[in-house]
């Protein structure tokens, strides 16, 4: 991809040695992208659509954090936008995957790590409980806030008995097998069952 170069790492997380191949930014500037770009309203049309997009992608985020469940009409609210701008954005950040909606509306069923609904997977976290998708989510919550303390409480899909864990000084204690039933590389096949 033009503008972009390959990077490659080692590093080490928690004593297990991680491999990272990725790509990183060049000094591209923003008179350069101009001027590669042949229609600057559609270049400027871009720019807009990406800002609020990522504008409405944190307040999503936010709201959850908040306690409350996002909709259209309260992000549209907040960012002072139209609805439809809102919506369409909602479109966008689906198609990206940022987002997951329930089919043929704009009702939000995943903003990873949140649920957007009651789910078997509770993350308590001080005084507030969130929902989370999976264990991996639950597990997320926590990590998203900077390492805080935390507790998970879910079931066990077998035999439906109650099962915990805590977050506690950055370490994860409890008993349990986290078992993904579907491979990670095909669970945007069907993403509301994974």
């Amino acid at each position: 991809m033009p503008g972009l170069e390959g990077a490659e790492g080692r590093s080490t997380v928690n004593g297990v040695n991680v491999e990272a191949v990725g790509r990183q930014p060049s000094a591209v500037s923003f008179a350069d992208r101009l001027a590669s770009t042949s229609d600057f309203s559609h270049y400027c049309r871009m720019e807009k659509t990406q800002t609020l997009d990522a504008t409405v992608r944190l307040r999503v985020l936010h709201a959850f954090l908040a306690g409350e469940t996002p909709t259209v009409a309260t992000v549209a609210r907040n960012l002072r936008e139209p609805a439809t701008a809102i919506a369409e954005s909602f479109d966008r950040l689906a198609a990206g995957r940022a987002i997951v909606l329930v089919p043929r509306t704009h009702e939000i069923m995943m903003a990873a790590p949140f649920a957007g609904r009651p789910t078997d997977f509770q993350v308590t976290v001080g005084a507030r409980r969130y929902n989370a998708n999976c264990i991996w989510d639950a597990l997320g919550i926590p990590a998203m806030l900077g390492g805080t303390n935390a507790d998970i409480e879910t079931v066990c899909e077998d035999c439906a008995a109650p099962l915990r864990l805590s977050i506690r000084d950055r370490k994860v204690a409890g008993d349990g097998i986290v078992h993904f039933a579907v491979p990670a590389a095909r669970w945007w096949e069907d993403i509301g069952f994974t």
